[in-house]
């Protein structure tokens, strides 16, 4: 009974005295804070007759600058500081990287065209993201390398 007694008596005392943790951000203005992403993405593909496997590995460096705090939104400054993606398919691996836009690759070029380009974007506290604004900054400098590219080309790439 002793042994009951002092179970239930810890736990309501657990319980009474236990604090509720409340995950939010909490952001100073005028601070810049970084990301960095990396994703290791696997497709199988059942192609008739064989198997085809697709290895992916992409990362980034986003830098977000607070710019305003509006009661519990953040408004941020967002650009892309360096990205990196590697694919392997059939045994072939082929890469680009936004370090690389001197090279004659063009997806390198293209990724490197978005580098330190910025686009809005305002989150809550929590970290929901509510609107994202002049996110064709990053497309316009796209395609500044590639004359070859038609204005109905580019469009279609945005879209």
């Amino acid at each position: 009974m002793k042994k009951i007694f002092t179970l239930l008596l810890l736990l309501a005392s657990a319980y009474a005295f236990g604090q509720k943790i409340n995950l939010a951000l909490h952001l100073k203005q005028d601070s810049t804070y970084y990301l960095t992403t990396n994703a290791n993405l696997t497709i199988v593909q059942d192609l008739p007759g064989q198997k085809q496997v697709i290895s992916t590995i992409i990362s980034a460096k986003i830098s977000h600058k607070v710019i305003a705090i509006r009661d519990s939104i953040y408004d941020m400054e967002v650009q892309y500081k360096r990205m990196n993606m590697s694919m392997e398919v059939g045994g072939k691996t082929t890469g680009f990287s936004s370090d690389d836009s001197l090279s004659s690759n063009p997806a390198s070029k293209m990724i490197a065209g978005i580098l330190n380009k910025s686009f809005n974007i305002s989150i809550t506290k929590s970290g929901k993201v509510l609107e994202v604004k002049n996110i064709n900054n990053l497309f316009d400098n796209m395609f500044k390398d590639f004359p070859q590219v038609t204005d109905e080309q580019k469009a279609q790439f945005k879209n």
